[in-house]
This record gives C-alpha cells, structure tokens and sequence, in this order.
C-alpha cells in the first residue's frame, strides 16, 4: 500500500525540515565569520601592511583585500578568501563536490623586473581543466613532475633556478598537499607586473605559516 501521510504529519516533517535548514543557516554562518574574521586577523599580523582595502564576496562566502606593503620590493599583496557555503543545509554537500574546500588566493606584485623567468608548481589534481587551460604558453614551457614529502606536482617553467625556488618553499611549509599552485611570474610589458601567485587550502592553523613563508619568497626574489 502507498504511504498517506496525514496534514499534520506532513506540517510536521516540513517544520523539522524547515528547522534543520534555520540551524545549519545560523551554525554555518557563524563558522564562516569565524574563520573569515580570524584568516583577516593573521593577514594584518603577518604582513607588513601600510594601508589596505577590503571587498566582501557574498555575504558569509569570503573577501578579497588589497595590501600595500611597507616593503621597498613588494609593491603589494592581494587575497582572495573564499569558504564553503557552511550555512546552506542543501547547497553544502554539493559544494564539497564542485568547490571542494575552502581556499586561498594570494598574489605578491613586485614593483621592480623580477630576475627570474617563470615557473608553475602545480599539485596533481588541482584543476579539473588541461593545465595548458590554466597556464599561459604551458606548451612552450619545460615539463617534469616531482614528489615532495608523498605530495606529486607537475613542474612547468622556463626557468631551472626559479622551479628549484618554488620546490624549497613546497619543501619547508607544514602540510605540502594542500599548496595547489605556486608560480613566479615575470613582468611582461604592457600586460601584466611581475608576481608570485599562489593558490592553497585555506586553513586557519596554517595561514599564518603560509603567508609567512610566502612573503619572505616574494622579498627574497628580488
């Protein structure tokens, strides 16, 4: 027999429904202002910051800041921050899918040529897409892969010396795995400043190691 359910059984189930959607809101959101707050608290601890600028990304999703540096190299620095949608009782599982984790953008500009050429290290699986999709001139770069501490990376660079800069950095942090693209940059005139990208899983115990450590590579290169 199909099952009939009662007006009130079913007014009850879509109240418990309904309920379970308002907690996982109220604890979802509060654990993302939590680690939005905190990750802004360790940026302006860390970074040598002599003015700054903030735009929020959604409402409990993440930020992006602009940094200018008090540093004679490193003009600025630029993050972006964004977080899995905690707050959505029915968005959240898929997100665990699409988006996966919560992550870090981070890009240092430098405000003099860099005396380096370029160089990816990229974590196998990173991206879904081909990595010459995500990497301009991929194709016309040198290729190789390596591993570090159990962690396999494509190497793609045009340089030797600025590849062995990013694999020391990979090879000192806390947890190599969840560093999924590192890359110097070089000046290309009319285009674009030289930089060091980066692009890493957030995670609140290891971004100020992370931030760090990148930003004493960024002054180191030049």
């Amino acid at each position: 027999m199909p099952l009939v359910l009662t007006p009130f059984q079913v007014f009850a189930a879509l109240s418990a429904f309904c309920g379970l959607v308002a907690l996982q809101f109220f604890k979802g959101r509060r654990v993302n202002l939590v680690i939005l707050r905190k990750s802004i608290d360790i940026f302006e601890k860390t970074l040598p910051i002599a003015d700054k600028l903030y735009q929020i990304v959604g409402l409990y999703v993440g930020y992006r800041a602009v940094y200018w540096l008090n540093s004679s190299n490193v003009s600025r620095a630029e993050a972006t921050v964004l977080l899995l949608p905690r707050y959505s009782l029915l968005y959240y599982p898929i997100s665990k899918l699409t988006m996966r984790f919560d992550k870090l953008y981070l890009t240092y500009w430098f405000s003099k040529p860099l005396p380096y050429g370029e160089a990816h290290l990229v974590r196998v699986g990173a991206y879904r897409k081909p990595l010459s999709k995500v990497i301009r001139n991929a194709t016309k770069m040198n290729y190789s892969e390596t591993i570090v501490h159990g962690v396999k990376f494509h190497c793609i660079y045009s340089d030797s010396a600025a590849m062995n800069r990013l694999l020391r950095f990979i090879e000192r942090i806390p947890i190599p795995k969840d560093v999924m693209h590192i890359a110097i940059v070089p000046e290309k005139p009319g285009d674009y400043e030289a930089h060091l990208y980066l692009y890493t899983r957030m995670r609140l115990e290891t971004l100020g190691t992370i931030v760090d450590a990148s930003y004493k590579l960024a002054k180191s290169l030049v």
